[in-house]
């Protein structure tokens, strides 16, 4: 389909409004006129009336046509020079058929009329073409807006001053990239000087800000905490960053699964529905039939394979199901998701931020021998300093009291933590490199979240911190295993609490293209359903793979993704596959049952057996046949029948 920019999508709307108001009115004018006609009370033909009515007809078909009609039109045409015959062509060949059947219908008198049918084709084709044009500029601004935001770097004089440069001018040979607390880094790099946390989150998964020392290397599309910064550039054409949003911009220029095999189906049904139209003229033509008699039955096989009953029905169940899905807390971007849900055979989670919580939990609070009876005044002095600052690990101290004292003198330890003066005792809270020499010997093992307070610089307290779950992932997780869904879990995290959540091995120290390499290696075996929220999942959601972002994701990741899941439920997900499951039999049955029809009904028609008020009355019937089954199926969402969830129930595997 053509693809519609922000200049015209306005524009393309409002043709779309004026054209449905036009189509309305021809839609009302031409069923009174064909039921007053087979009533027997139509105007006579030839005369004012007639020709007003049936001009009005004509009208009205040709403003719908001439406001929707030209991108379908050149689609076909750009199709067929390509040799390709696709779903433009079918939407083409029965609007021009209708058309083309209806003005012989008007200029004999002898027939009904389908003006009716042009604007049905063609306000379907248009919605779907605005929808998909909508969507694919919502990525494409997503896209843009995170290359803006690491589109400069501060680059330093000799003199020490900073001047702001484009990305690409910046020279690895000579320049030296300068970041402050807060700003993002926007170089891939190695770090030359400063000491303090960086928030890599958003490419690793990492939940927690890291620590950064210079010679160690840094990621464009991260952040500095709370350091400043000197950086060597990596001397590279395309920063990881820029990868991964050119896999996002290249998934992005392929068809759908669906829209693969419609067109797939278009080469064999279009040409199928020409030579029976074309022999059905030209054999009633031979046996001496008027002229208008060949073109009636010809029409009449155009028609009854008019792809109203599948156009109608099909989209029907579709977007009742994405109500079915939003109601369920997953807001589809793309109708390729119910397919896909419908059709997973596994599951591959991300950790942080999607399984688990993405902020930390305190796991104990171990005060120094003869400290005990001053905790209580230490856990509100460490969560009246972490209440300050935006530091993850901050956030999870900051709620550890709800008390807050008075904190004065407040300053940063770069790479270390903080220090602060309360009730007029030094405070100072971070990592271990705040400990002397030799770790207390009351303390518990070394841990990769492990926060020191120290009073007037002697250790007092020792905090451990740990990831948790949310509430909903082991029932989510052990509702997939019934459902036959097999799990994985990849994650940036290197040292990830869990080695196996429930029956998912966990898979840790993925970068965001190692996820992606790893999913290409994961669907050659199977089809899988991705579950993720951070911008190191939005390679891997392109991988052939049918992608769920949760809704406190990041903004490009819910854009990638077919789906988001709002309010971020795990519980919804098996309701949704299940209901998809069952909306998908239904539609193939649907399938099944329109090419009979079809096939029956040109056949009825080829012989002359259906004139074409009969096949519109055998459209009709068929088209509210099928989609009333459809609505049906999308309502109630239906039980799941696959074999797999006949499997006994097993108890929840443990997480730990």
């Amino acid at each position: 389909m053509d693809p519609v920019t922000d200049n015209d999508q306005s524009g393309e709307w409002f043709k779309l409004a004026i054209a449905l108001v036009f189509a309305g009115q021809g839609m009302a004018l031409g069923l009174g006129y064909n039921n007053a006609r087979l009533a027997g009370e139509g105007p006579e033909f030839g005369g004012l009336v007639y020709w007003l009515i049936h001009g009005a007809l004509l009208a009205s078909a040709l403003i719908v046509l001439l406001l929707l009609g030209l991108p379908l039109l050149r689609a076909t045409f750009v199709a067929l020079r390509r040799k390709q015959l696709t779903i433009e062509a079918l939407f083409t060949l029965s609007m021009l058929g209708a058309l083309v059947g209806s003005i012989v219908s008007s200029a004999t008198g002898q027939s009904s009329v389908y003006y009716e049918i042009v604007a049905i084709v063609l306000s379907i084709y248009t919605v779907g073409r605005l929808v998909g044009a909508r969507q694919r500029r919502k990525v494409e601004q997503e896209l843009a807006a995170l290359r803006d935001a690491f589109a400069n770097a501060y680059v330093l004089d000799p003199s020490g001053a900073r001047r702001e440069v484009p990305v690409g001018l910046v020279d690895p040979a000579h320049d030296r990239v300068e970041v402050r607390p807060g700003e993002p880094i926007p170089v891939d790099g190695k770090i030359l000087e400063g000491v303090g946390y960086v928030q890599e989150m958003s490419l690793t998964g990492e939940p927690d800000a890291v620590p950064r020392k210079p010679g160690d290397a840094v990621l464009a599309g991260t952040y500095s905490v709370d350091a400043r910064f000197t950086l060597l550039p990596e001397a590279t054409t395309q920063r990881q960053l820029d990868r991964i949003l050119s896999i996002v911009e290249r998934a992005g220029e392929q068809p759908s699964r669906l829209q693969a095999q419609a067109d797939r189906l278009m080469r064999y049904f279009v040409p199928t529905v020409v030579v029976a139209s074309l022999a059905t003229y030209v054999g009633w033509t031979l046996t001496g039939a008027p002229w208008w008699e060949s073109l009636f039955n010809a029409m009449a096989v155009l028609l009854v394979a008019c792809p109203c009953a599948l156009g109608l029905a099909t989209p029907l169940a579709v977007w009742r199901s994405l109500y079915g899905l939003s109601q369920l807390g997953v807001v589809a971007r793309s109708a390729t998701i119910i397919d896909g849900l419908a059709m997973a055979e596994g599951v591959i989670w991300d950790k942080t931020g999607t399984l688990s919580e993405g902020v930390l939990q305190l796991r104990e609070w171990r005060g120094a021998p003869g400290a005990e009876d001053r905790q209580t005044w230490l856990r509100q002095a460490v969560a009246s300093v972490e209440d300050l600052w935006p530091h993850p690990i901050a956030r999870a101290l900051a709620q550890i009291s709800s008390e807050r004292l008075d904190v004065a003198d407040t300053r940063l330890l770069p790479g270390k933590g903080v220090e602060a003066e309360v009730d007029g005792r030094l405070l100072q809270i971070g990592s271990s490199a705040l400990l002397p020499e030799t770790r207390p010997d009351w303390a518990a093992p070394e841990g990769d979240r492990e926060v020191w307070v120290l009073e007037n610089e002697r250790p007092v307290t020792q905090i451990i911190l740990q990831e948790g779950l949310r509430e909903d992932a082991a029932p989510a997780m052990q509702a997939m295993n019934e459902l036959g869904l097999e799990g994985r879990v990849l994650t940036g995290d290197p040292h990830p609490r869990w080695t196996q959540i429930g029956s998912a091995p966990v898979e840790a120290g993925l970068s965001p293209l190692a996820k992606q390499e790893r999913v290409q290696q994961l669907v050659h075996d199977r089809r899988w359903l991705y579950v993720g929220d951070g911008i190191n999942d939005a390679a891997a959601m392109t991988s052939g793979v049918t992608a769920i972002a949760m809704g406190s994701g990041a903004a490009l990741t819910r854009s990638t993704a077919e789906g988001v899941l709002l309010g971020d439920s795990l519980a919804s997900l098996p309701q949704a596959i299940r209901m998809c499951r069952h909306v998908r039999r239904v539609v193939q049955g649907n399938l099944w049952f329109a090419a009979c029809y079809n096939l029956v009904g040109m056949g009825l028609a080829a012989v002359g057996w259906l004139h074409p008020v009969a096949a519109a009355l055998l459209m009709v019937v068929s088209s509210f046949l099928v989609s009333a089954r459809a609505l049906a199926a999308a309502n109630s969402g239906g039980p799941d029948e696959d074999h797999s969830t006949k499997r006994s129930r097993k108890e929840a595997d443990p997480l730990d």
